[in-house]
């Protein structure tokens, strides 16, 4: 659970959005995404199990104005890591690594 300021009832520290009061006090209130590029890695359980979440993310970026590209992608090793197979692990993060830097 998150941490309370001390003397904070909890209601009044999570009452009302925040985000202007930062931008205002950095002399910055417009906060409108400037065109962008983004390179998503869904992975297999976005790909492939919970494709609602990689859906979503996509709209949401793309509303903003961001440029989603999906490159070439692997697994990225998790079965691997759950065996402690680390040169799987090792050679599937070198494969993403590598077409995400080809883009």
């Amino acid at each position: 659970m998150g941490r309370r300021a001390s003397g904070s009832t909890g209601a009044a520290l999570f009452s009302g959005n925040v985000y202007p009061l930062v931008g205002t006090s950095r002399g910055r209130t417009d906060f409108r995404l400037r065109a962008a590029e983004v390179a998503l890695f869904g992975g297999c359980l976005v790909i492939y199990q919970a494709t609602d979440v990689g859906k979503a993310t996509i709209q949401v970026l793309e509303k903003n104005g961001v440029h989603v590209v999906i490159p070439e992608q692997r697994c990225c090793g998790m079965p691997s890591f759950d065996i402690g197979d680390t040169t799987a692990i090792e050679q599937a993060a070198s494969a993403n690594v590598a077409s995400f830097c080809r883009g």
